[in-house]
């Protein structure tokens, strides 16, 4: 029962069988982050893609609100997130119609992916 559990953590045969049990807990360890990071990941999605569909009733029922011209916030440079900038209104672009919450989610998706491509380019 042990063997499936390792390789399905990314341990090999031969490697399992070299290792003690002990050892074995890094895999462990190392698929129960990358399933709580994803986790965290399909949760911001969701969350975005939940703020679509509130635009999309929203646009539907009031004639004082549309549905956005664009996505959200993937159409920006990736210096958009620069902590030096200014957060006032006057300095955001006009077309960026997006909430604080909506930038911090789209914040998250980035930071998450750029946080996985890293560790995948360390794992080769």
């Amino acid at each position: 029962m042990l063997l499936p559990n390792a390789m399905n953590c990314g341990c090999g045969y031969e490697l399992f069988w070299r290792l003690n049990p002990r050892k074995l807990r890094v895999f462990f360890e190392a698929k129960r982050q990358k399933i709580k990071e994803d986790a965290q990941l399909y949760d911001s999605f969701a969350w975005l893609l939940g703020t679509y569909v509130r635009d999309a009733f929203l646009s539907s029922i009031s004639r004082n609100s549309s549905y956005p011209r664009s996505p959200r916030g993937l159409n920006q440079d990736d210096d958009f997130y620069d902590q030096n900038r200014d957060t006032d209104d006057e300095s955001r672009s006009p077309n960026s119609s997006m909430s604080d919450g909506q930038r911090f989610a789209l914040f998250m998706v980035k930071h998450n992916k750029a946080l996985e491509a890293k560790r995948a380019k360390q794992n080769q």
